[in-house]
């Protein structure tokens, strides 16, 4: 299946999940108009598609079967996983539905608050 499609379809499941809540998140640039090219974009690395499942963050990157992962996108799903986000590389649907079912079967801490 090609990322779009994929994509696509990851974007419908989410549309479908009342206690998710997922953004698709754009790295390639923004075109300069009236010249060819894009201005980069400042955050390289993010994932595909940022979750919230019921307080819980999730990152998506989303790969073609041949896809591979730039040491950007490496980075930020380490981040994430480092923080105690939940972090994958899906190439199907069907990994990214077990992932969410895997974290719905979690306990949800609620938000901290930290002291100055």
């Amino acid at each position: 299946m090609k990322e779009r499609d994929l994509q696509r379809a990851v974007l419908d499941y989410f549309a479908l999940q009342k206690d998710c809540f997922a953004v698709r998140i754009n790295t390639m640039g923004v075109p300069l108009h009236g010249r060819e090219g894009f201005r980069p974009s400042p955050m390289r690395g993010v994932a595909d598609v940022l979750v919230c499942i019921k307080g819980k963050f999730l990152a998506i990157e989303l790969k073609s079967s041949k896809g591979k992962l730039s040491a950007e996108q490496e980075s930020f799903l380490d981040s994430v996983s480092k923080t105690g986000g939940y972090a994958i590389v899906a190439s199907s649907l069907d990994a990214v539905m077990d992932i969410v079912e895997q974290i719905r079967k979690t306990e949800y801490l609620g938000v901290q608050e930290y002291a100055d």
